[in-house]
């Protein structure tokens, strides 16, 4: 193993552990959110429009020291990066197709329905097409 402490952090990261769902009744009665910019609205796929201009858009944020094997170490820390970012997408697309509870009411809210999904940092709405259950 290779001690390396300069591998960023994945974009998805702050996804995962930053934005959480509301059900649409929840948005419309009780939602304090901001909306998404458009070009984070009509760009679901790119995951530096989603939070940009909050805490959660750091893209050049250095993780803490990793142990690398000798594989990954001879790699560049942007390839492991990118690595990382599509394991934790496959992570979420699974956790997704479970049942997703709203964070206000606590209710579960279908696959079918729509999901509000809103940055806990930025208070702002987040488009990433990760968030969605590809149907």
């Amino acid at each position: 193993m290779v001690n390396r402490s300069s591998i960023p952090v994945p974009r998805t990261t702050a996804h995962i552990t930053g934005c959480y769902a509301i059900c649409t009744a929840c948005y419309l009665v009780k939602g304090t959110s901001q909306p998404a910019k458009f070009s984070a609205t009509f760009n679901p796929t790119d995951l530096s429009l989603q939070h940009h201009g909050c805490s959660n858009s750091n893209p050049t944020a250095v993780g803490k020291m990793v142990e690398l094997c000798l594989g990954c170490s001879s790699r560049s820390p942007e390839e492991n990066c990118a690595d990382r970012e599509e394991r934790e997408q496959r992570m979420l697309a699974k956790t997704l197709m479970r049942r997703v509870l709203c964070s206000k009411c606590e209710k579960p809210i279908p696959k079918q329905k729509r999901r509000w999904w809103i940055c806990g940092a930025g208070d702002h709405e987040c488009h990433w097409a990760g968030h969605e259950v590809s149907r």
